[in-house]
């Protein structure tokens, strides 16, 4: 692992975990946003 990290520059390293971090980020907004509407729908469904 040492070796490895060596190989990169921090900037590098900074890069990598702050792409992966919006990615997560990105992904959690999109459940929640799903969920969001399929709890409307059910409610919608309920309704009618």
């Amino acid at each position: 692992m040492i070796l490895v990290a060596q190989t990169r520059s921090l900037k590098a390293w900074l890069d990598r975990f702050t792409a992966v971090r919006n990615t997560q980020i990105a992904l959690s907004g999109n459940a929640n946003a799903q969920l969001f509407l399929e709890n409307m729908l059910i409610e919608f469904c309920e309704a009618a």
